[in-house]
């Protein structure tokens, strides 16, 4: 980085404050620590641990690949994209796309993009598989694999000529995963989940740098509880000293057609508090559509909060 002036070139300082801002959010962390995927599960506080049962599953736990097919059709695709606290004062937008695959019996495909507003950029390709093990079927395990790579804009000069453009790397991310059903019965499934993301440590700083900066293992617990017509979910994250709390629940206010949703998640337990609100329509027996808004309550608050569409095919 350059700074013969003693100040920070602007396009860098734009970076920076970009990326301290989704670090606050928690929601679009930098350095690939989001978990988010679909609208239904950004409705639902971001839990899902537990109860993932679709291509979300290689953004939030591997081992839910084991359910894609239980509906009877053998295959799932998702579509995602999402606009990140907009009405930023800068003018500039901070997306995140998501597309996923499921393949029945339990494996799965996914490609995630983040970009905050060009100045900085994420890509996540995973491919994952899991299966149900035991006479039961009760216990899915799963694991997956992603490349990680990142990139930042250049940083310039007065001039306006380039003075450093950092190569970002390209790393292998390791996650593994497991649901077990505790009891199952005609009223509620009641199923707890384990998801130990990046368990090989992968260091990510720019291929130039002389520093590693190794992920931390993110390791996050959850339980739920899903009934004919609702669901709730609760998931406890742990990285470092950090705890994070996301829950929610989804109601079906027309059986099998509309679903309303809502959720709550606590950054650092309360350092970042979001609401989320959300609902779902079935378009037809195989297309469903979703919508999700996330307001933060402390921290980022005086934006038009973050919103996301998804589109759901099974066939």
């Amino acid at each position: 980085m350059s700074a013969a002036s003693g100040d920070l070139p602007s396009a860098r300082v734009s970076v920076i404050c970009v990326l301290a801002l989704l670090c606050v959010a928690g929601g679009a962390t930098g350095a690939f620590q989001d978990s988010f995927a679909s609208a239904r599960t950004l409705a639902i506080g971001g839990a899902g641990v537990a109860i993932v049962s679709d291509p979300d599953s290689l953004a939030i736990n591997p081992a839910g690949l084991a359910d894609v097919g239980a509906d009877g059709r053998r295959q799932a695709l998702s579509a995602s994209y999402g606009g990140l606290f907009l009405g930023l004062s800068d003018g500039r937008s901070i997306t995140q796309s998501y597309v996923g695959y499921g393949v029945a019996p339990g494996a799965g495909a996914a490609w995630k993009h983040l970009d905050a507003g060009g100045l900085y950029s994420e890509d996540r390709v995973a491919v994952g598989a899991a299966r149900r093990v035991g006479s039961a079927g009760r216990l899915a395990l799963g694991a997956e694999a992603e490349l990680l790579t990142w990139d930042t804009a250049p940083t310039t000069g007065a001039a306006g000529t380039i003075v450093e453009d950092l190569a970002g790397p390209t790393r292998l991310g390791v996650t593994v995963g497991a649901i077990y059903t505790l009891t199952t019965t005609e009223a509620v499934r009641v199923p707890v989940g384990i998801a130990l993301h990046h368990i090989n440590q992968p260091d990510v700083v720019s291929a130039a740098s002389v520093v590693e900066e190794r992920l931390p293992v993110r390791t996050v617990f959850g339980i739920g509880a899903v009934s004919a017509r609702a669901l709730w979910a609760f998931d406890i994250a742990l990285e470092r000293e950090d705890v994070d709390v996301r829950t929610g629940v989804e109601w079906q206010a027309v059986p099998g057609s509309l679903f309303l949703r809502g959720g709550l998640r606590l950054e650092g337990l309360a350092l970042g508090a979001n609401l989320t609100f959300g609902a779902g329509v079935r378009v037809s027996e195989a297309v469903r559509a979703d919508y999700a808004f996330w307001l933060p309550l402390v921290g980022v608050s005086e934006t038009l909060g973050s919103h996301r569409v998804s589109i759901a095919y099974a066939f």
